[in-house]
């Protein structure tokens, strides 16, 4: 829960940073490598949810066992 509220600094911190990187040079492949590994991160979180929270009101979060 406490992780939920900082998705969207996390998210604009690693934008920031990577626009950075790239701004000096750094190779495009890296940091689609960055931005894939914190989305699985992001992900894996999500799955661990049911419909509560942040990440199941933006449709994150796992699916209910009683849903078809």
């Amino acid at each position: 829960a406490e992780n939920e509220a900082k998705i969207l600094l996390w998210w604009h911190k690693i934008f920031l940073l990577l626009v950075r990187h790239i701004d000096f040079g750094r190779s495009l492949s890296i940091c689609v490598t960055v931005l894939n590994n914190f989305v699985h991160i992001i992900k894996v979180y999500g799955e661990e949810r049911s419909s509560a929270g942040l990440l199941g009101v933006i449709g994150l979060g796992r699916k209910s066992p009683l849903s078809p």
